[in-house]
């Protein structure tokens, strides 16, 4: 059963690689500062590897021996299975290279890496908070001026989060809800997922800046906020489409030319396929040393 969920993912990893390719137009890196383009796409490694490090904590809370480079690589190899609607690979697919590594089953894996996926959605709400206190100018836009639900939204969907991550935690080690929340384990992914968060922002905003526009940590926000909400929209693939419009209709509301905001909404998907298929390949020689430490 590992075996076939192991295979079936890497299958599906390349055929979500090929989906994202496919969807990205090329005509959008022209004309662009490659200076700031290329210290953005650093930054997102450094968000996918921070990424790979909430999975190696998430796990080590359940076995010791278990190795950070281990996590990065295994949440590298099926970084691409985001791309397969629904994400039950993206959530599955490490949780069955993991089980090769560790005595932990692919239950208990799944349930980890749901956890894990859901605290790293509640680590983005503090960075769009820092984001509104730093520039206060961006909570004057009108994105924000003339859509009053979006506080309200952020409320529920933290709510519905912080209920669904108790309930699995209740089910899985029958403690109280405090405790169950605010362990030092998840306390810890949450800190790394909200590091991973930085850098995505701040490589965002220096994708803005490879289009000629000023630095600002608010407009980085949006991507955030887009990524987030692609995250969420389990039956797109990846937040293909989804996340690019919300990017383009949030910098448009908050003042971004159109044709500029259209054209990061598009590159910003290169951006981040880049990172990701960076961390894939520095991550593809783990499927040899797990198949070999698992036939030992």
């Amino acid at each position: 059963m590992v075996a076939w969920l192991q295979s079936l993912t890497i299958l599906l990893t390349f055929a979500g690689l090929g989906l994202a390719l496919y969807q990205i137009d090329m005509s959008a890196i022209a004309n662009i500062d490659w200076r700031y383009f290329s210290l953005a796409i650093l930054l997102a490694i450094f968000g996918f590897v921070i990424q790979g490090a909430t999975w190696w904590w998430s796990v080590k809370q359940q076995s010791f021996e278990y190795l950070l480079i281990d996590g990065i690589r295994e949440h590298g190899v099926t970084i691409f299975a985001k791309y397969i609607p629904g994400k039950v690979l993206m959530i599955m697919g490490r949780a069955a290279l993991t089980h090769q590594t560790t005595h932990l089953s692919v239950k208990q894996l799944g349930l980890l890496s749901l956890s894990n996926q859901i605290i790293t959605l509640l680590a983005s709400v503090p960075i769009l908070l820092i984001a509104f206190i730093v520039t206060p100018t961006f909570l004057a836009d009108e994105v924000f001026k003339n859509h009053l639900s979006w506080p309200l939204l952020i409320i529920l969907f933290v709510g519905f989060c912080i209920f669904i991550y108790a309930l699995l935690q209740l089910r899985s080690r029958k403690r109280n809800w405090f405790d169950a929340i605010f362990s030092v384990g998840n306390l810890g992914v949450f800190v790394l997922a909200s590091a991973s968060w930085v850098f995505f922002s701040l490589g965002f905003s220096l994708l803005l800046m490879a289009l000629g526009m000023p630095f600002s940590f608010g407009h980085g926000s949006v991507f955030v906020i887009a990524a987030v909400i692609g995250i969420v929209a389990i039956i797109f693939p990846g937040g293909l489409g989804i996340r690019e419009a919300g990017i383009s209709g949030m910098l448009i509301a908050s003042g971004v030319a159109t044709e500029t905001a259209i054209q990061a909404a598009i590159l910003s998907r290169l951006w981040f396929l880049i990172g990701e298929l960076v961390i894939f390949l520095l991550s593809t020689p783990r499927l040899k040393h797990s198949k070999a430490r698992s036939s030992n």
